[in-house]
């Protein structure tokens, strides 16, 4: 017999969504600010440096018209790289200095040229010179910078350095060997700091701002956009408490182990949920993102496991089709009606494939297991599909609200196809006409800091 659960274990229930939506703000607050303060040390003691390797894929952008050989090294006539920008501004005042070595096979001189740009603004500067091969420490206020009209610019003059490009050249085919490049500060500087208050979305014009934000979404966006891009300004956020993020996920943990006692093996499945979801947010490196290529052993497993789910159509009411079917327009016309999701639609419905089954089996493993009622199975469902998705607060009640609709579907039509197929349209139709602006095209755990 199902049993409902009481108004007290849905007030735990309640404060356990809160608990995970405090945690999500503290964890972006906490993290953003002790890498500002970090920056603040380093650049009064002077060691503010950026240091890149081209062998790791996190501090490489892309590459250009560069190959490698049967035995993994570059070659040719020229390498070029695009390197991963730091999470602080690069100040042409106060870095002076680009160190790089490298080794090439033609023991002659060769180009490198350096390359920065502002792609929203249209301006691009560049320079070169010529040098061996060995380790070279490069004043850039020395070098002659010029802008796409070949007028010459000052390094100190370049309001932005947004990108940083590295191109070496030679007059026949090498092999290059590159084991450094680093920007590092010339110049010390005291910044005495005095941070003042400001609303959110509302910085000081000048100086420094501490600002109370109460979505991740808008906190991860001025980072973005102040703290990272423009060294004119810094911006601390307020945490809505003085515990540590990780105290808020116990709570809720506790609270939503309170809520759900009473159906011993449902916790226990909860339980290893959020253990799943702790390990997404926490051993996942900054920027890393899964391919789903990455996941097919996963893939195959679950669809094998649920393969009669898949086999049948399931039901469907004209009524469902019609309201997926407006609310796919009503994205699609937000978005210009533009085709551009189909491209990357026929990965992301396997991906939607996936997150439909595995919710599918949490419903179906509650629903065996526990005595809990169909509402409530779907809310907490839809609950735990949202943990995956913390820090991101906007992608989190999204997440929720699709959860919600589409555990109701199971519930009652037992149709993954049009579970994913509606959740595949909308959410890469959301992401074409929104991602950035709202949802910081979608990422979670680290990567969205």
């Amino acid at each position: 017999m199902k049993s409902a659960m009481r108004s007290w274990q849905w007030l735990a229930l309640l404060l356990s969504a809160c608990c995970l939506w405090v945690f999500a703000h503290e964890l972006v607050v906490q993290k953003i600010n002790q890498r500002i303060s970090s920056q603040i040390t380093s650049l009064e003691e002077g060691s503010l440096n950026q240091l890149w390797d081209v062998n790791e894929t996190k501090d490489v952008v892309s590459f250009f018209n560069s190959h490698k050989n049967a035995q993994g090294k570059w070659y040719g006539k020229q390498f070029s790289v695009s390197l991963t920008m730091p999470k602080w501004p690069i100040n042409p005042n106060l870095h002076d200095q680009f160190n790089i070595s490298f080794d090439d096979q033609s023991n002659q001189p060769a180009t490198l040229a350096l390359e920065t740009s502002t792609l929203e603004a249209g301006v691009f500067y560049t320079a070169q010179l010529n040098l061996l091969a060995g380790q070279h420490q490069i004043q850039l206020s020395n070098l002659q910078w010029k802008d796409l009209n070949n007028n010459e610019i000052q390094w100190s003059d370049i309001p932005k350095v947004a990108t940083w490009v590295v191109r070496l050249f030679s007059t026949k085919e090498t092999t290059w060997e590159i084991h450094s490049m680093q920007f590092k500060q010339s110049v010390e500087i005291k910044t005495n700091i005095q941070w003042q208050p400001a609303e959110c979305l509302t910085p000081k014009t000048n100086g420094s701002s501490i600002m109370n934000c109460n979505i991740n979404n808008t906190i991860v966006k001025l980072d973005h956009e102040m703290n990272q891009s423009n060294y004119q300004q810094n911006i601390r956020f307020t945490q809505w408490t003085t515990w540590p993020y990780q105290i808020w996920f116990v709570l809720f943990i506790f609270l939503l182990t309170t809520a759900v006692y009473r159906f011993k093996v449902l916790m226990l499945g909860i339980w290893g949920m959020v253990m799943l979801a702790t390990a997404a947010l926490l051993l996942l490196p900054d920027g890393y993102r899964i391919s789903i290529w990455l996941l097919l052993p996963l893939v195959i497993l679950v669809f094998w496991l649920r393969r009669k789910w898949w086999l049948r159509l399931g039901k469907v009411s004209v009524e469902l089709s019609v309201l997926v079917f407006f609310v796919t327009l009503i994205f699609w016309w937000y978005g210009n009606f533009s085709w551009g999701f189909i491209i990357d639609w026929p990965q992301y419905f396997v991906w939607a494939m996936l997150q439909q089954t595995l919710m599918a089996m949490i419903f179906e493993w509650n629903k065996e297991h526990s005595t809990l009622r169909n509402i409530d199975n779907i809310l907490i469902t839809a609950l735990l599909f949202s943990l995956f998705h913390v820090p991101n607060h906007l992608l989190m009640i999204l997440t929720f609200t699709g959860g919600v609709f589409w555990m109701w579907l199971w519930s009652r039509y037992k149709n993954l196809w049009l579970m994913s197929l509606s959740h595949s349209l909308w959410a890469l139709m959301l992401y074409q006409a929104v991602g950035e602006k709202w949802l910081h095209s979608a990422r979670v755990g680290l990567s969205f800091l």
